[in-house]
């Protein structure tokens, strides 16, 4: 690249350019930390010829740049990688051997996709199972064996077919950042999309290696288009709204507690509360020992008006994580219905004296006040929570009831407009305000 002045730009500045947008792309998406990696290999294939022989100054760059990768990543892991490392599994049902040996067979699940990808092989929440050892199951051995000989293809042809050596190694380089020793979750198909690009390159080259009447090629590769242009609007259908979406992934993962509960949250959502416990139900009989769904289950009673049975549910979650705060604070909020103030005080306080800016609390705590008389106290829980969360209308309407109580119209009648602008339509804002504007008369 050249200025207008005709002057070629210095080398450094090109380097620090790249360096710069390198350390974006790191700080967007975590597997741009292969990208050293993938551009050394580039520079070998097609700059160097697969020659050793580098000078001294290119040996610099290369270990200067490798350095300032280096650097981000222990940057972005919170300066000790290890440890941040080793927190990914503190949550997961898997060891990092496990999901080393597991990640050979997802990598070759990978590899099937891209030949045949029919959406009933697609799935947003696989459960798949683990490789607990080499030969167990069998398949993992398997898989290791044919990795290895793609890797091995790779370099045998390297000289005579550069581009497809590239392609193979480049799937592989571009995989690894997910797919080896992070403690992340095991399997996800949008992981395939940018080591797909290089392999789909590939496969045209392929195409017109093997068949040699170019119309054919186009022939064929027109049907894969269309075969996978159908397949895509097919699997947009399951996309189109949350339940039938999480209604796909529960389906083709039914012992997965976490399909069951989201499409139990997808149901709630959607106002079919009857099918949503059903959904919790199952999730709890797949994994008791989460406590998220026993507070879900508590939410879809309440909308059902069983308030005793709520209860017991969001006490269960409190009995297995005392710190879960929405769980506290709907159980406050259930014992409100039941009259019993006091005891739905005492948790709201609880989290407050946890988290003194959580909106939720502070608004549920200001309404629990106001119907107690103490406006003056409610109004300061409202304004912390419109400090921590100033979008809130709820608060805002909330604060102008309590503004109409102290004869202040001017202040309620702002707090319910600002209620409006940030819901249009909220109605007991629009409410208010009209019983303001009666009153006024």
């Amino acid at each position: 690249m050249r200025r207008k002045s005709g002057k070629v730009l210095a080398p450094g500045l090109y380097f620090f350019g790249c360096s710069l947008a390198a350390s974006s792309a790191i700080a967007t998406k975590e597997n741009a930390g292969t990208l050293p990696i993938a551009i050394l290999l580039y520079e070998w294939f097609f700059f160097h010829d697969l020659k050793l022989r580098w000078t001294r100054g290119q040996i610099l760059w290369g270990l200067f740049f490798i350095l300032i990768f280096g650097s981000v990543i222990v940057w972005y892991m919170g300066g000790n990688p290890v440890k941040s490392l080793m927190a990914g599994y503190s949550y997961r049902d898997f060891t990092m051997l496990e999901r080393v040996l597991t990640q050979f067979r997802i990598v070759i699940y990978y590899i099937s996709l891209f030949l045949w990808a029919p959406p009933g092989r697609l799935n947003l929440d696989h459960d798949y199972p683990l490789s607990i050892a080499l030969f167990s199951p069998p398949t993992t051995f398997f898989c290791i064996i044919a990795i290895a000989a793609l890797m091995a293809v790779s370099a045998f042809i390297a000289r005579k077919e550069r581009i497809l050596s590239f392609c193979i190694l480049w799937f592989f380089i571009t995989q690894a950042t997910e797919s080896t020793i992070i403690g992340i979750e095991l399997i996800f198909e949008h992981r395939t999309y940018i080591p797909f690009m290089m392999t789909s390159v590939m496969a045209v080259m392929l195409c017109f290696r093997l068949i040699q009447n170019k119309t054919s090629g186009y022939a064929l590769l027109s049907g894969v288009i269309l075969l996978f242009s159908f397949w895509t609007y097919q699997r947009n259908l399951d996309w189109r709204d949350p339940v039938t979406f999480w209604s796909d992934a529960a389906a083709k993962s039914p012992q997965k507690y976490r399909s069951q509960n989201d499409l139990g949250i997808a149901l709630y959502d959607a106002g079919d509360i009857d099918g949503a416990i059903r959904q919790y139900q199952k999730a709890i009989e797949i994994a008791p020992d989460h406590t998220n769904v026993y507070n879900n289950m508590g939410n879809a009673l309440i909308r059902k008006g069983h308030v005793e049975p709520a209860i017991r549910y969001f006490t269960k979650t409190l009995s297995m994580d005392p710190n879960h705060t929405r769980a506290r604070n709907n159980l406050a909020n259930a014992l409100m219905q039941q009259g019993k103030i006091d005891d739905a005080m005492k948790h709201f306080q609880i989290i407050l004296d946890r988290q003194p800016s959580h909106v939720e609390a502070n608004i549920n705590m200001g309404a629990t006040l106001a119907r107690m008389g103490r406006i003056d106290d409610a109004l300061s829980h409202y304004r912390t929570a419109i400090q921590s969360d100033p979008n809130n209308p709820e608060a805002f309407n909330n604060m102008g009831v309590l503004f109409v109580q102290k004869n202040m119209p001017d202040e309620a009648k702002n707090h319910f407009q600002k209620a409006l602008t940030l819901r249009p339509g909220y109605e007991s804002a629009i409410n208010n305000l009209r019983r303001l504007e009666q009153m006024q008369k």
